[in-house]
């Protein structure tokens, strides 16, 4: 219902000069019926129509004004909803709503069930008077080229350049960051570009860049150079000039001069590159690849706000200041002004910039991301000249940066590229895993690590900023409830059992054994965390909870983040007969010490149960579908917590601090593990009989192994 009934746009009542307040409605057969105006907006018009008059079936109706400034005229609207009228008997309401695809037929929907397609592979481009050379392989080579170029204000922006071969004259393609993201995270991307045209014996220039006022190397307000305050500043049409002034600085120096540029943007980069490529209109950017791109400003901010609409309430007057989204704090007043400001918020202001884009377009939405709407995509890719544009859906979330899937999308938009230049796709390669991770160090070198109280951190995460609530918002969720239940059926456990919950949060673990019908009797579990009020909220939920019989708990504060091997877990060696690690090993710089000391504590055959997020986890839909699962246990009373707190407002800053989990994994300070390289690593520790499984929603985003102590 919320879906059917949410409007982007401020309705009004129709009485400002020139409205009209009487239309008539085509039905279709030669049939018309004239309908009363009851409110109106940019986007539509609600009207009052008799019930048996109302068309049965969705869809276009043609509206003719009868009085106002547009009488006469005659408009193409879209039925979309319609609700019973509390005033007149037998009358309804009906919104309708500008048709999304003026004069042609939606955009066709390309559904891959891969990443890459079996049909990519077709070999080289055939393309003449080309000549390359490749440069020899050293460690000099390595050492990333940094470029440094002015925008017409003199604020210096900073770019990461990757080639291969006589860049004069070659193809460009030029990578602007996504959100709360920095030049640095786009290496794979740009490596596995030179890798396919190295591959097709094809010169190219790869320019990924930092924007102005964002993260990064590029310039930044005095106020806005501390950590936490680098988006204060932040403006989409910024994004816009930073375009601009990278085309730029190829076009002005002789070594690149690009034959064509192409240009590929992430996530709500979308929205400073749309507006690029329509104001450019063809003159220096030649195609243009979104990935897992925002359709309109308003939708995109809407979805990772947790549902609060900035754009609405500021078209309305409302003012909400400084404000986090995913992570990245800005100042959403100086956003809404400076985007209305140029054109840049709306589904319609969307639609406008795409009715005038003429060069070709490819679209890839992740089929999992939640934040994304795969049909407003739709809509506004349907505008003007469909015939160069390709939609086309991957099975991905909206995190695509260091997984395997990443690392075929990556291929994907590489192959695209060469369909563009030479109307063919050509066979991708994957780049060399070990010159990205060498890049990877020396990128890193230059980079400040973060600055960051990690202990602070895990208190907001595990207790809620105000600590009221925090991550009981995702335990108590089915997704992680189902994880916890296949970790636990992984323990075996036994009459009398001894375990150690390591990271053990706010006791979710014996909580949900709790649950659990038929367990064993006499079970002790020690409860090790290094925040100590998260313990104590762990003692405090489970003396409150039923069911609980039979199951004892002790609780130590412990920093199981050992920095070197004088530290340790504070228990006797062979003293468990097993460990569960859930979601832990990933926050800690050292896991095999980690490993080894729970190898130690464990005795002969104990089983060790231990789990991390997969690279690239995706919070979208786990956040979405949580959410509303909490709200209903808040109102029921199954999770006591929640009531009476502002549930979304809470959910909003645990994604944050959610957020910031996968910005500190992207910084180096946390690593995620896909499942090979995670059964490695535990059995270097000394541990056998491994066995995986993939847990965390649909589809899964986290990997589960249980093993066993030789």
């Amino acid at each position: 219902i919320y879906c059917a009934e949410r409007r982007d746009r401020a309705r009004r009542h129709p009485v400002a000069p020139g409205d009209a307040r009487r239309v008539i409605v085509g039905l279709g057969g030669g049939r018309s019926v004239e309908a009363e105006v009851t409110d109106v907006s940019p986007g539509g018009m609600g009207l009052l129509i008799e019930d048996s008059l109302i068309p049965k079936e969705k869809g276009r109706v043609c509206v003719r004004f009868l009085d106002g400034a547009a009488a006469g005229h005659e408009v193409k609207l879209t039925l979309r909803n319609q609700q019973p009228s509390r005033e007149r008997e037998g009358w309804s309401r009906i919104g309708l709503i500008r048709a999304e695809w003026e004069g042609s037929e939606p955009l066709a929907v390309e559904r891959r069930t891969e990443i890459l397609e079996q049909k990519l592979g077709a070999g080289k481009p055939h393309v003449e008077g080309r000549k390359t050379r490749e440069p020899e392989p050293s460690e000099e080579r390595i050492q990333p080229r940094i470029v440094r170029y002015e925008n017409p204000e003199g604020e210096e922006l900073v770019g990461i350049l990757d080639s291969w071969g006589e860049t004069r004259g070659a193809p460009a393609v030029l990578i602007p960051t996504g959100w709360g993201q920095t030049k640095e995270s786009l290496l794979p991307l740009a490596r596995t570009i030179v890798s396919c045209f190295r591959s097709w014996g094809q010169p190219v220039t790869v320019l990924r860049f930092d924007g102005v006022r964002q993260r990064g190397e590029s310039h930044n307000d005095p106020l806005c150079r501390l950590p936490g305050r680098e988006y204060h500043h932040f403006t989409f049409s910024q994004g816009v000039r930073d375009i601009d002034a990278s085309l730029d600085y190829l076009e002005a120096h002789d070594e690149f001069c690009p034959s064509s540029v192409t240009l590929v943007s992430f996530s709500i980069a979308a929205i400073s590159s749309r507006r690029a490529v329509a104001l450019d209109e063809g003159r220096r950017i030649a195609n243009w690849i979104s990935v897992v791109g925002s359709p309109d400003m308003q939708s995109a901010i809407r979805a990772i706000s947790g549902g609060v609409d900035f754009a609405a309430g500021f078209e309305q007057g409302l003012r909400f200041g400084m404000q986090e989204l995913l992570g990245v704090a800005v100042d959403t007043d100086r956003i809404g002004v400076d985007a209305n400001e140029h054109e840049m918020v709306f589904l319609e202001d969307s639609r406008r910039d795409f009715a005038k884009i003429r060069i070709p377009v490819t679209w890839f939405h992740g089929e999992h991301d939640a934040w994304m709407d795969l049909e407003r995509v739709r809509d506004v890719l349907s505008q003007g000249d469909q015939s160069r544009r390709r939609l086309a859906t991957i099975p991905t979330g909206h995190q695509i940066r260091s997984s395997k899937q990443a690392a075929d999308t990556f291929q994907c938009v590489a192959a695209e590229v060469g369909r563009m230049l030479w109307q063919e796709a050509p066979a991708p390669v994957p780049a060399d895993p070990r010159d990205v991770r060498r890049r990877w160090l020396s990128e890193g070198r230059r980079r400040r690590a973060p600055d960051i109280d990690l202990r602070a951190f895990w208190s907001d995460y595990l207790l809620g900023r105000d600590g009221s609530l925090g991550i009981e918002l995702m335990t108590h969720g089915s997704h992680y409830r189902r994880m916890m239940d296949c970790q636990i059926d992984a323990l075996d456990l036994g009459e009398g059992d001894v375990v150690a919950d390591l990271g053990s949060g706010t006791g979710s673990f014996p909580l949900q054994l709790g649950r659990r019908a038929g367990r064993p009797g006499n079970l002790q579990i020690q409860e090790f965390d290094c925040v100590r009020d998260g313990l104590r909220r762990a003692r405090t939920r489970i003396a409150h909870s039923p069911g609980l019989c039979g199951i004892e708990t002790q609780y130590a504060e412990c920093d199981l983040d050992l920095m070197n091997g004088d530290q340790g877990i504070p228990a006797r060696s062979g003293s468990f007969d097993a460990v569960l690690a859930s979601l832990l090993i990933s926050y800690v710089d050292y896991p095999i010490l980690l490993l080894r000391e729970i190898h130690r504590i464990l005795r002969p055959g104990g089983r060790l149960v231990i789990s991390s997020l997969c690279r690239d986890a995706d919070f979208s839909r786990l956040y979405m579908d949580s959410l509303a699962e909490v709200q209903i246990a808040g109102d029921v009373g199954r999770l006591p917590e929640a009531a009476g707190k502002n549930l979304p407002a809470l959910a909003r800053n645990f994604l944050n601090d959610a957020a910031r989990i996968l910005e500190l994994e992207e910084a180096g300070s946390f690593q995620m593990w896909d499942p090979d390289e995670f059964i490695e690593l535990v059995s270097r520790a000394g541990f056998e009989e491994i066995r995986s499984q993939r847990c965390l929603g649909d589809p899964p985003q986290a990997v589960v192994l249980s093993a066993v102590r030789g």
